[in-house]
C-alpha cells in the first residue's frame, strides 16, 4: 500500500530533471537579475517538480510565482524576498 508521502517525493528522473532546471535557472537569474524586477523561466514541467523547484527557491531567499498564462504558457517568476519576511 502506498503511502501520501511517497506519492509526494520526489523520483530519482524527476532529481534529474530538478537538476537541469536549476542550472537553468541559476544561469538565468545571475544573467538577468536586478533589483525590483522579475525574472522569468518558461518550461513545461510536472506539478511535482514545479513545486519542489518552488520550494527551493523560496527556502533560498527567492518569491517565486507559478503563472499560467493561456497566451504566453506557464512559467516561474523569481524575484528577491523582501527582506521584511512579507512574500
Amino acid at each position: 500500500m502506498v503511502s501520501p508521502r511517497e506519492c509526494t517525493e520526489v523520483t530519482d528522473q524527476e532529481r534529474e530533471e530538478l537538476a537541469q532546471h536549476e542550472k537553468a535557472i541559476d544561469q538565468a537569474l545571475r544573467m538577468k537579475f536586478r533589483p525590483g524586477s522579475a525574472v522569468t523561466y518558461g518550461v513545461e514541467m510536472s506539478a511535482r517538480v514545479r513545486d519542489e523547484v518552488i520550494r527551493r527557491y523560496r527556502e533560498t531567499g527567492w518569491t517565486v510565482e507559478a503563472i499560467s498564462d493561456q497566451r504566453d504558457g506557464n512559467f516561474l517568476s523569481f524575484t528577491a524576498a523582501r527582506r521584511d519576511g512579507a512574500q
